[in-house]
């Protein structure tokens, strides 16, 4: 691991949107690996096989992150009724405060 550490980051970093994501598949990457290490059969693939699981787990985790981004809806933001009847209720006490003359001018808008 310390010797395709930085290499693997790098790549994976590539492939990801962050820094965490990315750390998250080399986590993964690594435990993948140690499970499927009997299943080698060329030690001198190492490298190659290493860095095919990297780029497996970060499309993996890219799809992950875009259909749990989709299953959210996009709600617009409308103020609550609440906010806007506090709202008419504060503007009308400001303009109670205020002179005729200066109340007036809100009035007629």
């Amino acid at each position: 691991m310390a010797t395709y550490g930085p290499k693997t980051q790098r790549w994976a970093r590539g492939f990801c949107r962050d820094d965490h994501q990315a750390d998250d598949v080399l986590q993964d990457n690594w435990m993948v690996c140690a499970a499927h290490l009997h299943e080698l059969r060329h030690p001198e693939g190492f490298a190659s096989w290493v860095f095919k699981i990297v780029k497996t787990q970060a499309l993996r985790s890219l799809r992950r992150a875009d259909s749990l981004s989709s299953m959210v809806p996009d709600f617009p933001t409308v103020p609550a009724v609440e906010d806007g009847v506090i709202l008419r209720l504060d503007l009308k006490k400001a303009v109670d405060g205020l002179p005729v003359a200066l109340s007036r001018v809100f009035v007629l808008i």
